[in-house]
């Protein structure tokens, strides 16, 4: 990977490991081995709530370790929108705290919150219990992991300040984390008629990342084909709620994005379903990430469509 005179720094790919050669002032040979901590197989499941009282919205992440990792999983980073108040509701065991701060000239990973753990979550094994409370809605966020690796030491001063440059470029973030997408905070919405092209992206993305299987849609109204899927119906609704917005015909609008949050929790109960049917290998229909995101940013917009400045109701009076 990088060799000078009698410094380098070797890749194993064997053993995914790097092995770090040098010459001591008493021109001995030294070998040092620098084992990366992404030797772990995450897997990330996020829930979210709202507590009505407090109008927050509560983050539950399930993570596990999987059987082919080979280090426990010591740490657990979710990213979330910048700037917002968040109030660490952990219950589980592992230390927690906010804000990492790791900065680069591309990169800014301040607003994180951190889980870290000595012993970690064993391979074969997974950990409830990290929650996070803020009044953000949902948005597609990062989540960050490291398995757990013994301290690297030099006998001595160690090697040349290149290999050693190479060496802390290796350990940095977000190159020595394993990374996944999952949902956290996000930032304050757009403009309600903006914000729609932000949900009809949910929806595609979604798929994309697995959370929407565009599978047969068996719980189609009136105006929807079943075998036209889950995702082209979702996108149906929406695209016809911004056409009426657009007309300015607000109310209209307002009964066809309830129609589509309506579809929501059917796809959401239909899940349900399956996961009571087959508990140790459902069929992914529609999980709790594209749930949280349709559901909560869908009300949102709900919520905040209003009619122009200066009319009274829907075009329609006026045609």
């Amino acid at each position: 990977m990088y060799a000078r005179q009698s410094d380098s720094l070797i890749h194993d790919t064997v053993n995914e490991n790097y092995l770090i050669q040098y010459t001591r002032g008493d021109s001995s040979k030294v070998s040092v081995t620098f084992e990366p901590a992404t030797k772990i197989v995450p897997r990330i499941n996020c829930k979210v709530t709202a507590s009505e009282k407090k109008k927050l919205f509560v983050y539950e992440y399930e993570v596990e370790n999987a059987p082919e990792s080979k280090q426990s999983l010591s740490v657990f980073v979710v990213s979330f929108g910048h700037g917002l108040q968040i109030e660490d509701g952990s219950s589980c065991s592992w230390l927690s705290r906010r804000r990492m701060e790791v900065k680069n000239k591309t990169l800014d990973y301040s607003d994180m919150w951190m889980w870290t753990n000595k012993i970690g979550i064993q391979p074969s094994s997974g950990l409830t219990g990290f929650r996070l409370l803020s009044p953000q809605l949902p948005g597609i966020n990062s989540a960050y992991f490291q398995g757990k690796v013994s301290g690297m030491k030099y006998p001595d001063k160690g090697p040349n300040l290149q290999v050693k440059t190479q060496i802390l470029r290796l350990r940095s973030f977000p190159r020595n984390y394993v990374v996944k997408n999952t949902i956290s905070p996000g930032t304050i919405p757009d403009a309600p008629r903006i914000f729609f092209d932000t949900l009809l992206s949910y929806v595609h993305q979604s798929h994309e990342l697995g959370w929407i299987n565009n599978t047969r849609d068996d719980d189609c109204e009136a105006d929807e084909r079943a075998e036209d899927g889950i995702v082209k119906n979702l996108d149906k609704r929406l695209t016809t709620t911004k056409d009426l917005i657009v007309k300015d015909k607000i109310s209209a609008a307002k009964s066809r994005l309830q129609m589509f949050l309506n579809k929501v929790e059917k796809l959401w109960n239909r899940q349900q379903k399956e996961e009571a049917k087959n508990r140790k290998n459902p069929k992914i229909i529609f999980t709790s990430e594209a749930y949280a995101l349709l559901k909560y940013n869908g009300e949102y917009l709900l919520d905040h469509l209003t009619e122009p400045k200066g009319t009274k109701g829907d075009k329609k009076e006026r045609e």
